[in-house]
């Protein structure tokens, strides 16, 4: 055992190697890499608890009125990263997460999640939000036409997780939230990607108070679960939020079990939480007691104000 770690941590520094510019070991199982996406920008690498944890810190100012933004441009950048919040409503960070226990996939797994942070960072590393352009992003495909795709079904048997056919040979598997039904449904896209996405709120239009609500919840809930980010969308449907694992190429059916196993804690946690703040009085109560609402006007400096107080009593007395 005592030997494990050091072979673990020359394995992963030497992935690193091949994807980043610059790899500087800071400590045990911690690095400092340079990434770039047409600048150079420092990101770390930590090894925690079986996974290696990819960060980037943007020069983005706190989001407050830009959460629901933030979840369409996480469901619209490619899979391996995500921005998530912390807890304490500090800064913005862009995460990429990828398990570190199995040797024969963490070099293309991390390859691929650099490549993503790089993608992502170019979205909002300049300090505002840009959404990628319509010929980036993947279209969904027909899983059995896709022939380089392999067998998702059979991979999803191995994993042990039963699925259901949908319209269109989508296919859906049923999440392990106990009291409540979620359905995650498997889309195959162009180019291999795979995408694993349950639906937890949905309607023909959020109100600004739910989307920021909505926003804020599930920004901090993805930074709690690994693998999993916050997405949303907006289209003829109507607006709808979600949890989603994304997985570059081909996922093993190991893979596939962790990804399904962490979105049912992701609906165990956050999704009932999601569907109250659906609601716009939840919503605006939630925001208000967390001191995440729409900011006030700023009050009126004292003469302003006794001016104002001057000019209504002269008002009353014409009257």
């Amino acid at each position: 055992m005592t030997g494990t770690m050091p072979r673990r941590e020359a394995m992963i520094g030497a992935a690193l190697e091949q994807c980043a510019e610059k790899v500087e070991s800071v400590g045990r199982g911690r690095w400092r890499i340079g990434l770039a996406n047409g600048k150079p920008f420092a990101a770390t690498a930590r090894l925690e608890d079986g996974w290696l944890v990819l960060e980037a810190r943007p020069a983005l100012p706190r989001p407050t009125a830009l959460l629901w933004e933030l979840l369409t441009l996480n469901g619209a950048i490619g899979s391996g990263s995500k921005l998530t919040l912390p807890p304490d409503g500090g800064a913005l960070h862009l995460r990429a997460e990828v398990p570190a226990w199995d040797d024969a996939s963490v070099t293309q797994r991390l390859v691929e999640a650099c490549r993503s942070l790089e993608e992502a960072h170019g979205c909002v590393g300049s300090g505002k939000l840009v959404q990628p352009a319509p010929g980036a992003t993947v279209t969904t495909v027909d899983v059995r036409e896709k022939a380089d795709a392999g067998d998702l079904p059979q991979l999803l048997s191995e994993a042990g997780w039963p699925r259901a056919e949908r319209k269109r040979e989508d296919l859906a598997v049923q999440l392990d939230v106990p009291g409540a039904f979620y359905q995650a449904c498997v889309e195959v896209r162009a180019r291999g990607e795979v995408r694993i996405g349950v639906e937890v709120a949905a309607a023909e239009t959020f109100s600004p108070a739910v989307r920021r609500a909505l926003g804020r919840l599930l920004l901090v809930g993805s930074g709690l679960v690994r693998l999993v980010r916050a997405a949303a969308a907006t289209n003829g449907a109507g607006d709808s939020a979600r949890f989603e694992v994304g997985f570059r190429s081909l996922p093993s059916a190991a893979e596939l079990d962790v990804a399904l196993g962490a979105l049912s804690v992701a609906c165990r946690c956050f999704g009932r939480e999601a569907k109250a703040l659906a609601r716009e009085d939840v919503a605006s109560t939630y925001l208000e007691l967390g001191g995440w609402a729409e900011p006030a006007s700023p009050p009126l400096p004292r003469a302003s104000r006794m001016r104002r107080a001057v000019l209504g009593r002269e008002a009353s007395i014409k009257q």
